[in-house]
């Protein structure tokens, strides 16, 4: 694994802007190697297809958030959560170290979801529609409702109880 001292050495971070930025590299004899001519003071890292930002160090791909957050802390987290939900806003002031169960807390609607709402679907036999919820990964059922919006409702009720790391819902 990269180390923190490696990162420092090769990159600076704007917390603010939440780029990193490329060092130049010095040699022994004083002068800029011929790789970090080219980038130095430079943004580095491209955004990947699912919007992350990637960065290539020493022949491996890296998600900039993970290096940012080493860089910062030392820490190695199992995850990070992006609170805003937008995977390439690294500012410093919107990520957040989180377990795997934490991060789901805060997903957007799939996009399989058919009834429009996070947490509702409709069952067919029943007629009913349903508000599930998931806690420490295992699905909860909240209840049987006649409208979507009632199952919405009580879906953002109980997120409100339950999810303490992100008890509010953000759509999309």
């Amino acid at each position: 694994m990269i180390t923190q001292d490696h990162l420092k050495e090769r990159l600076d971070y704007d917390k603010d802007s939440g780029w990193l930025i490329w060092k130049p590299k010095i040699g022994d004899d004083g002068e800029t190697k011929r790789w970090n001519k080219l980038f130095s003071g430079k943004i580095a890292g491209c955004v990947d297809k699912r919007d992350y930002v990637v960065i290539n160090l020493d022949g491996k791909a890296y998600k900039a958030h993970r290096l940012i957050y080493l860089l910062v802390t030392g820490i190695d987290p199992e995850q990070i959560d992006h609170i805003n939900g937008i995977c390439n806003d690294n500012r410093w002031c919107n990520l957040r170290q989180a377990s795997g169960s934490e991060n789901q807390q805060n997903r957007k609607r799939s996009v399989n979801n058919s009834s429009g709402f996070t947490g509702v679907y409709f069952h067919k036999q029943r007629n009913k529609y349903r508000a599930i919820i998931k806690l420490n990964s295992k699905r909860v059922q909240i209840g049987e409702y006649d409208s979507p919006e009632e199952a919405r409702a009580a879906y953002l009720s109980a997120k409100s109880q339950l999810h303490s790391f992100q008890p509010f819902l953000r759509e999309g």
